[in-house]
């Protein structure tokens, strides 16, 4: 009787090992789960992201635009 009583209070400081490893793994996913949906936040969206190229498009644009009328304005000047 004695061994089975020694026998069932090893198993249970097993088991206590094992939860608190249980609750230490949760902890460390739960903080990584935090640093994954704060990563995420700071990227932009897929809209965002459009508006960035077409905020570069337009840019690109506006610039040959620029340098078209300059070469124009450079050609049509007497004596060149």
């Amino acid at each position: 009787m004695e061994q089975r009583l020694t026998r069932l209070e090893v198993l249970a400081e097993h088991t206590q090992e094992d939860v608190r490893e249980i609750k230490n793994d949760q902890r460390t996913i739960r903080e990584l789960l935090t640093d994954i949906r704060v990563e995420i936040a700071r990227r932009p969206t897929t809209s965002g992201l459009w508006t960035m190229v077409a905020t570069v498009a337009a840019v690109a644009f506006a610039v040959i635009a620029i340098f078209i009328g300059v070469l124009t304005y450079l050609q049509a000047m007497p004596g060149t």
